[in-house]
């Protein structure tokens, strides 16, 4: 961040940068992350994330000040509506870690699910929608349970750390953006580890059907 980027910013309210990162200006988040450091280790020091340190706790508020910028409205003042994101973003967080989430095993239950397209359901799993480019042939697509019994051996052995937490976060309808910041990476390789996982499940259900 250049010296007349933080003499600029630093004379913008919060709304104002806001106003900007939603227009695509990274560098004014980074100036709201700075401002709202404070709070958010405030708030983070009350709680504990299971398996976690201090440090993922603070970098789940950042997630939630990022959450608070995407959602804000502009009908209240920013701060307390950051505030109330950030404090929730942790406590989901925190709850999330106990329940174990994440796991690889929700991971591949989800896959097998029935996956709902904009909001309509769909007949088929992600893992389908995840490897076909086309629906041409739904017989084709039918996932048998020995192939999801493979699949779990597979996701648990083959997938890589964070491929396995990418697809997770994936999973769960995170944009790339917010996995990016829970996974403290960027969108790029956020994208990059997913393509990766689209081509290690082709890969694995084409040779179940050789």
């Amino acid at each position: 961040m250049n010296v007349a980027f933080r003499q600029y910013s630093a004379a913008r309210t919060d709304e104002e940068l806001v106003e900007e990162v939603k227009e695509g200006n990274e560098q004014s988040f980074n100036v709201l992350v700075k401002r709202y450091k404070s709070l958010i280790k405030a708030v983070s020091k009350h709680y504990y994330l299971s398996g976690g340190e201090t440090d993922d706790v603070i970098q789940e508020g950042i997630i939630g000040l990022y959450l608070a910028v995407k959602n804000y409205n502009y009908r209240t003042p920013f701060r307390p509506f950051a505030e109330l994101c950030i404090r929730r973003n942790i406590i989901s967080a925190v709850q999330a870690a106990t329940r174990k989430k994440h796991s690889p095993l929700n991971t591949y239950v989800s896959l097998s699910k029935p996956y709902a397209i904009k909001g309509q359901a769909s007949e088929y799993s992600l893992l389908e929608i995840l490897i076909s480019e086309k629906f041409s042939d739904p017989e084709d697509l039918i996932i048998s349970r020995e192939e999801i019994d493979n699949l779990k051996k597979n996701i648990d052995n083959g997938l890589s750390k964070m491929e396995k937490q990418v697809l997770a976060l994936f999973l769960d309808r995170k944009p790339y953006q917010e996995i990016a910041l829970y996974l403290k990476t960027n969108p790029k390789n956020v994208d990059n580890a997913l393509q990766r996982v689209r081509r290690k499940l082709k890969k694995w259900r084409n040779i179940e059907h050789q």
